[in-house]
């Protein structure tokens, strides 16, 4: 499951195709596992103006009996070199993960709400 960069976004597809739509969640800990593995050289790269998210478009939980969607809320982890280390919480909508990264630049968009002056150094 080793990432393939396709410049600053990239999606790895393996926990939901092959695990989590699939019941099958001794091969969705495997595939956090290696994706464990393989986040320390990503980690390691990042520059001090570099920002890691990592997060979900949905849930999928590999033990539910369905093999549809079946969580509403999705992971969301936030890495930087400086970084606060504190919990996000629940946010209100996944759009606050969409204004942050406007906030960064400058930028306002027409939802949520932006957690950077959370986690920015003090």
């Amino acid at each position: 499951m080793s990432p393939s960069p396709t410049g600053p976004f990239d999606r790895l597809v393996d926990f939901d195709t092959k695990y989590g739509h699939r019941n099958d969640p001794a091969g969705y800990a495997r595939c956090l596992e290696e994706a464990d593995r393989d986040l320390i050289p990503i980690l390691d790269a990042l520059g001090d103006r570099d920002l890691l998210a990592i997060t979900a478009y949905h849930g999928h939980d590999p033990t539910d009996p369905s093999t549809d969607y079946s969580r509403e809320r999705v992971p969301l982890v936030v890495h930087h070199r400086r970084i606060r280390r504190r919990d996000l919480g629940l946010r209100v909508t996944f759009a606050d993960l969409g204004q942050t990264v406007a906030s960064n630049f400058g930028l306002r968009v027409p939802n949520g709400e932006s957690f950077l002056g959370e986690i920015a150094p003090a």
